[in-house]
C-alpha cells in the first residue's frame, strides 16, 4: 500500500484498513512512514526554537548549537519513546489475552497516530511563526490539537482491536487504563523513595 493511501485509509475507512494492514510484514514501513512525518516536524522545530532563542540574547552565538541539539535529541527522544510505549502496549495486550505479535502492535500504534502525525508539523509551523509568548493566538490550536489526539486514540485502539483479536474495552485497556495505572505506580514509589530519603518518612 502506498504511503498517500496509508493516510486516506487510515483517516476515512480505520476499520477496513487495519484489517489490510495486518498483511504488510514486518515493522519497516510502518517505521518509515512515521519517520517521514518526524522528519519534517522536526525542521519545522528549527524555526520554533530559533523563534524562542531569538528572545534571549543571552544566548548569542550558542543559539544556533543549542538549537541543533535540542532537534537531535528530539529525534532520537521520538524514536526511543516509540519503541518503548509500544512495547508496554504489547506486554499490556498480551495481559489482555491479545493474540497478535509485537509487529502487529507496532502498526497499529504508528498508523492510529496519523492524525497526530500530519498536525503536528502544522502545530510546530503555527507555534513558530506566533512564537509561545502569544498565548490567545495558541489556545485554538491547542483545544485541536487535544482533538487530534483524540481521534488518533480512537483509532489506535480500533487497529489494535483489529491487530490482537480482542474486544474495544481490552484495548482501552491495554492502550490507556493499564498505562496510566503505571504511571501513578512509578510515581507513588518516587514519592515514597524521595520522602524516605529526606527522612521524613521510614
Amino acid at each position: 500500500m502506498k504511503f498517500f493511501d496509508k493516510i486516506r485509509g487510515a483517516i476515512k475507512e480505520p476499520t477496513k484498513f487495519f484489517h489490510e494492514i495486518k498483511k504488510e510484514k514486518g515493522i519497516g514501513r510502518a517505521l518509515i512512514f512515521y519517520i517521514v512525518f518526524l522528519i519534517i516536524n522536526t525542521l519545522l522545530s528549527i524555526l520554533y526554537f530559533t523563534k524562542v532563542f531569538s528572545a534571549i540574547p543571552e544566548l548569542g552565538a550558542f543559539a544556533g548549537a543549542i538549537t541543533a541539539a535540542l532537534i537531535v535529541m528530539q529525534f532520537i527522544f521520538s524514536i526511543v519513546m516509540l519503541f518503548i510505549i509500544t512495547g508496554l502496549v504489547h506486554l499490556f495486550s498480551g495481559w489482555m489475552k491479545g493474540k497478535g505479535k509485537y509487529d502487529d502492535t507496532f502498526k497499529a500504534m504508528i498508523y492510529g497516530m496519523t492524525p497526530n502525525l500530519i498536525f503536528s508539523p502544522i502545530l510546530m509551523l503555527y507555534m513558530g511563526i506566533v512564537g509561545i509568548q502569544n498565548i490567545m493566538a495558541l489556545i485554538p490550536m491547542y483545544l485541536v490539537s487535544f482533538g487530534i489526539a483524540v481521534w488518533s486514540i480512537v483509532l489506535e485502539i480500533i487497529g489494535l482491536k483489529i491487530a490482537h483479536k480482542y474486544s474495544t474495552w481490552r484495548a482501552v485497556l491495554s492502550l490507556i487504563i493499564l498505562p496510566i495505572l503505571l504511571v501513578i505506580i512509578i510515581v507513588i514509589i518516587l514519592v515514597i523513595v524521595v520522602l524516605a530519603m529526606m527522612g521524613i518518612i521510614i
